[in-house]
């Protein structure tokens, strides 16, 4: 994934989707769902970026 790239789930950007999707999709990941949006964004950038790397 190119830098600037923009991260998207279903289609949206990740900066716009609500915190209550957010925690969801982590948690859909087994992720941890603690923490303020820029934090959940950032988990959820990492997951989708490492994706195609067997992740």
């Amino acid at each position: 994934m190119a830098d600037g790239e923009e991260v998207t789930l279903d289609g949206r950007p990740l900066h716009l989707l609500r915190v209550a999707d957010l925690k969801a999709a982590l948690e859909r990941r087994g992720l941890a769902k603690s923490g303020q949006k820029s934090a959940l964004v950032k988990r959820l950038r990492g997951v989708r970026r490492n994706w195609g790397r067997g992740m």
